[in-house]
C-alpha cells in the first residue's frame, strides 16, 4: 500500500515532481529471527516478531508529528524512498510475543536511554501499564557519537549515570528497552557498566548487527536482543538503508537538531548538509518573508539601518528569503551583516535557490547561445534600443543592460528613458521568442529566463524542495518593486499571504500588489509584524 504526495503547505506540485511515502510492509517470522545466525555461538539470543524487507528510509511515527506529515517533505527532497510504519503497531507486537512479553514482566529493573527509551516506556505503559508497574526505573543519558555515514563510532557513559548503573544489586534481572536497535554499541556499553546482573536488550526496531557489534555484544554479557521488527535490506553499491524515529529528532535540543540534520543529510544523494534544518521547530509558527534587494530594501546599493534594524528584529516571528534577480556573484558583494539577515535565497529571478551557501539550480536546461544572442540584438535594433549582455553561458539566466538609442552602456547608471526602452525591448523580444523570456527589473536591465519560471514559480518550488519544514506561503509577505516581482506577489497572494509594492510607480507592479507602500513604511510594517 502506497500513499501518494499530492501536496505540501508551501509547494505546488508538477506531476513529475510528484514522490511516494511507503507503509512499511511486515511479515511474520514464525519464530525466525534472521540475527540468530549472525549470533549463532556467541550466546547472545536473538528473538523478534516480525520481519520487514526495507526500501530505504525507514521512519517510526510516534504519533505526536502526524499532522506535520515531515517524513514526507523528506520524500521531497530525498534520492531514496521512504517507508513509514507505526510506534503503536511495534508496540503491540512487542507485547503479543510471549517471548519477549515474558523478558520484560520478569525483569526487576527497566534501563531507558533517553530520550527514546523514555518514549518506549511511556507507550508500553499506555498498551498495558500492569507490565512493567512496580519495577525499578533507571533513567540514563548515553552520549553517541556519530561518523559521517551516521554509523555509530562510539557511546560515553558519564560517571552519574555510571553510578546508577553500578546501584542496580546484584541477581537483578535488567531490560535495557529502547527504540531502535540499530546502535548495539549503545546497549553493550550500557551492560558492561552493570555487574552480577543478567540484562536483556528490548527494542521496537532493529537492524542485522554488523561485524563489529558482535564482539561489543558478547563482550558485554547480554543474554539475548529481543525486537518487535528486525528489518532486512539488500546491500547496493553506495547505498546504506537508515532507520530513525519522528519522535526523537523532533524534540527542540541540540542533539535533536543534530540527529535531524544527519538524516537529511543521508537522505540526499550529494551529501548536502542542511544546517538551516536545525531552525524546523521555530519555523512551524513562523511567518515568511521573501524581499527583493534593489530598490525595495536597498538603496543606492545600501541597505537603510531602519530596515537593517526591522530584519534583525523580526528574526524570531519570520524566515527572511532574499529574493534578487542578482547572481550568487553580485549577492556576495554585499556586506556581510546584511547577508546575514537572511536565512536563505532565491537568486537569478527563480533560477537558482541558496541556502547555507550552498546553490542548487531550479531548472537544467542548456541553451542556444548562438540563437539567444541573435534574438537579443534583432529585437533591440526593433525597440531602438543599446543592449550588451553582461553574463552568458549554457544556462539560463543570461544579464543584460539596456539603455535607450545612444546611452552609455559601460555606466551602470540609468535614466528613466532607459527603464522604457527595456520594456520595450522586453515586449519585442518576448512576441518573438517562444523559448526565452526578457524579463525586465525596472532599472534599465534584464534577466534573460526561461517561460514559466520567476521568483513566484520556480524560485519558490526549488527552496521548499530542498527546505522541506519551510513555513506554508499562507503566513507569507512579499516585497518588490520591480515586474520580476510580479509573479512572486500572484504566488503569495493566491495562497493568502501579504504582497506589497515599495518604492515604485509601475502600473503593472503596484496593480499586483494587496499593498503600497516605500521603505521606511516596509520597515515599520516588519517591526509591527515581530511585535
Amino acid at each position: 500500500m502506497e500513499t501518494p504526495l499530492t501536496s505540501i503547505d508551501c509547494i505546488e506540485l508538477d506531476p513529475k515532481s510528484e514522490r511516494a511515502v511507503f507503509s512499511a510492509v511486515l511479515q511474520l517470522t514464525d519464530g525466525q529471527d534472521p540475527r540468530a545466525d549472525l549470533l549463532k555461538g556467541t550466546g547472545v539470543c536473538a528473538v523478534t516478531a516480525k520481519t520487514a524487507y526495507q526500501k530505504g528510509v525507514l521512519i517510526v511515527n510516534d504519533g505526536s508529528e502526524a499532522e506535520d506529515c515531515v517524513w514526507r517533505r523528506l520524500a521531497l527532497v530525498g534520492a531514496r524512498p521512504v517507508e513509514v510504519i507505526g510506534q503503536e503497531e511495534l508496540v503491540e507486537s512487542l507485547l503479543r510475543t510471549a517471548d519477549i512479553r515474558e523478558c520484560i514482566a520478569q525483569a526487576d529493573t527497566l534501563v531507558v536511554p533517553q530520550t527514546a527509551g523514555t518514549r518506549v516506556l511511556q507507550a508500553v505503559q499506555k498498551v498495558e501499564r500492569p507490565l512493567v508497574e512496580g519495577k525499578n526505573i533507571v533513567e540514563v543519558s548515553p552520549q553517541r557519537f556519530l561518523n559521517t555515514n551516521r554509523g555509530m563510532c562510539d557511546v560515553l557513559i558519564n560517571d552519574e549515570d555510571r553510578c546508577l548503573l553500578r546501584g542496580i544489586p546484584d541477581g537483578s534481572r535488567v531490560v535495557i528497552l529502547d527504540d531502535v536497535a540499530s546502535t548495539y554499541t549503545t546497549a553493550a556499553r550500557l551492560a558492561m557498566s552493570m555487574s552480577q546482573v543478567r540484562c536483556d536488550l528490548v527494542t521496537l526496531l532493529a537492524a542485522n548487527p554488523k561485524a563489529a557489534d558482535i564482539p561489543r555484544l558478547v563482550q558485554s554479557g547480554l543474554s539475548s536482543v529481543r525486537s518487535a521488527v528486525v528489518t532486512q535490506y539488500r546491500k547496493l553499491a553506495d547505498w546504506r538503508p537508515a532507520i530513525t524515529t519522528t519522535g526523537g529528532i523532533f524534540d527542540d535540543t541540540e542533539k535533536s537538531r543534530n540527529s535531524f540534520e544527519n538524516l537529511c543529510r543521508y537522505v540526499r544523494n550529494e551529501g548536502l548538509a542542511l544546517r538551516i534544518l536545525a531552525e524546523r521547530f521555530r519555523l512551524r509558527d513562523m511567518g515568511l518573508l521573501f524581499l527583493d534587494l534593489d530598490g525595495t530594501s536597498l538603496i543606492d546599493g545600501t541597505m537603510p539601518p531602519v530596515m537593517q534594524e526591522a530584519l534583525q528584529t523580526s528574526r524570531r516571528a519570520l524566515f527572511s528569503v532574499v529574493a534578487t534577480a542578482r547572481s550568487q556573484l553580485e549577492y556576495a558583494k554585499l556586506p556581510k551583516d546584511v547577508r546575514s539577515l537572511f536565512r536563505a535565497g532565491i537568486l537569478d529571478d527563480g533560477l537558482m535557490c541558496s541556502v547555507n551557501g550552498s546553490m542548487q539550480p531550479a531548472l537544467e536546461r542548456k541553451v542556444n547561445e548562438a540563437e539567444l544572442r541573435k534574438l537579443l540584438f534583432r529585437s533591440a535594433r526593433e525597440a531602438n534600443a543599446e543592449v550588451r549582455i553582461m553574463s552568458e553561458g549554457k544556462m539560463l539566466p543570461w544579464k543584460v543592460r539596456i539603455r535607450d538609442f545612444g546611452g552609455d552602456l559601460s555606466s551602470a547608471d540609468y535614466m528613466d528613458a532607459d527603464t522604457q526602452t527595456a520594456l520595450r525591448l522586453a515586449e519585442a523580444f518576448n512576441a518573438k521568442s517562444q523559448k526565452f523570456v526578457l524579463q525586465p527589473s525596472g532599472y534599465g536591465d534584464a534577466t534573460v529566463v526561461w517561460p514559466g519560471s520567476g521568483k513566484g514559480t520556480t524560485g519558490i518550488n526549488a527552496l521548499a524542495r530542498t527546505i522541506p519544514t519551510l513555513p506554508s506561503l499562507s503566513r507569507a509577505i512579499s516585497a518588490g518593486d520591480g515586474p520580476n516581482d510580479v509573479s512572486m506577489f500572484e504566488r503569495i497572494q493566491k495562497a493568502g499571504g501579504t504582497a506589497l509594492a515599495v518604492n515604485t510607480t509601475n502600473a503593472v507592479v503596484r496593480g499586483a500588489a494587496s499593498g503600497v507602500t516605500d521603505t521606511q513604511g516596509l520597515a515599520e510594517f516588519l517591526s509591527r509584524y515581530s511585535s
